[in-house]
């Protein structure tokens, strides 16, 4: 069985790492503080708000919304 890794450089919330491993993976995470806690938020902002440029529904608008608001 080929081992296959998955690297995602970006900040992740709804505790998706425990789900991932309750799934059988092994999951590498990190807690981020100052001014790299900042520019994660950033971009993280930046993810979410193009989620909400790509809705096609009223519905998709306000889970994306959603998602920015938390």
């Amino acid at each position: 069985m080929t081992k296959r890794i998955f690297k995602f450089d970006k900040l992740v919330r709804d505790k998706i790492p425990a789900i991932i491993q309750a799934d059988g993976s092994v999951v590498q995470s990190q807690k981020l503080h100052g001014e790299e806690l900042v520019e994660a938020l950033k971009n993280k902002l930046l993810e979410e708000a193009h989620e909400v440029l790509q809705t096609k529904s009223v519905n998709e608008l306000k889970e994306e919304l959603a998602d920015v608001m938390e």
